[in-house]
């Protein structure tokens, strides 16, 4: 008894197992809504043969299936093309359904609108994303997607370094010296002496009076020199005549007070 219930779990983990492994390895793998006719492409991951056996592919109504039968296998690593006559799927957008007994449900939708040339498709093939191509690759592999180009960095321009002027050192001014005005002094000019008149009478001389005196002809310098050589001698005479009498007056005086004396005594 407990040799037949591992058994029956046994089975059951293997059957489990397995489809799990059919359900990994099965997918929807291209898509032709545009085209006449239309088609869908299955791709079988796996290495194994997978049997689509009592499957049903539903294009968004009851009345538009495809049912498979026990000769409809994709074999490994290969691709099977299921294509019908009517146009049942919408070219800007419609949802695609694989339904198995054994199998897990697989279900594709797209909404863009298709021309006859482009086709949905994965990319990388088989396990990449849905991309709306231009090239189509009935029951063969899909391109690989073109990578974005990588945008060259731009590289700016090293611009040479400008040199730094040399400043140019600023030149302070000279200060230009107050030079202060010399006064000029002014020469005070000498007086002119005015000369002496000459006398328009000969003066009397004492002494030789045929002297003729003439007209003195030298500068006025000249004259005032001689002037006081002529006045000199009166002065003299005069200083004399005051000495004389200043002593004359004491002696005279002595004299008369003797006089005096001797007359007295006489007596």
């Amino acid at each position: 008894m407990n040799k037949i219930l591992i058994s029956i779990l046994f089975s059951l983990l293997l059957l489990f197992v397995s489809t799990s492994i059919v359900k990994a390895e099965i997918v929807i793998n291209e898509i032709s809504p545009a085209s006449a006719p239309e088609w869908v492409e299955f791709f079988n991951k796996s290495s194994e043969s997978i049997s689509l056996d009592g499957c049903t592919l539903n294009m968004g109504s009851d009345s538009q299936n495809v049912n498979f039968g026990s000769s409809d296998i994709v074999e490994g690593l290969q691709y099977k093309v299921v294509n019908w006559s009517s146009s049942w799927l919408n070219n800007s957008g419609d949802t695609i359904t694989l339904t198995c007994p054994t199998l897990s449900t697989l279900s594709v939708t797209y909404s863009t609108t298709f021309t006859n040339e482009e086709v949905y498709a994965r990319s990388p093939n088989g396990v990449g994303e849905f991309f709306v191509l231009t090239s189509i690759t009935q029951g063969t592999q899909n391109p690989d997607p073109t990578p974005a180009p990588t945008p060259s960095p731009t590289v700016a321009p090293t611009s040479a370094p400008t040199s730094a002027p040399t400043p140019t050192p600023t030149v302070k001014p000279t200060a230009t010296p107050t030079v202060k005005p010399v006064a000029t002094k002014t020469p005070t000019p000498k007086p002119t002496a005015t000369p002496l008149e000459s006398p328009t009478s000969s003066p009397e001389v004492l002494g030789d009076s045929s002297l003729n005196l003439s007209t003195p002809s030298s500068s006025p310098e000249t004259v005032v020199e001689s002037n006081k050589a002529i006045n000199f001698p009166w002065i003299a005479a005069l200083l004399i005549t005051l000495g004389v009498v200043c002593v004359a007056i004491p002696v005279v005086t002595f004299f008369k007070k003797k006089s005096l004396y001797n007359n007295s005594t006489s007596e």
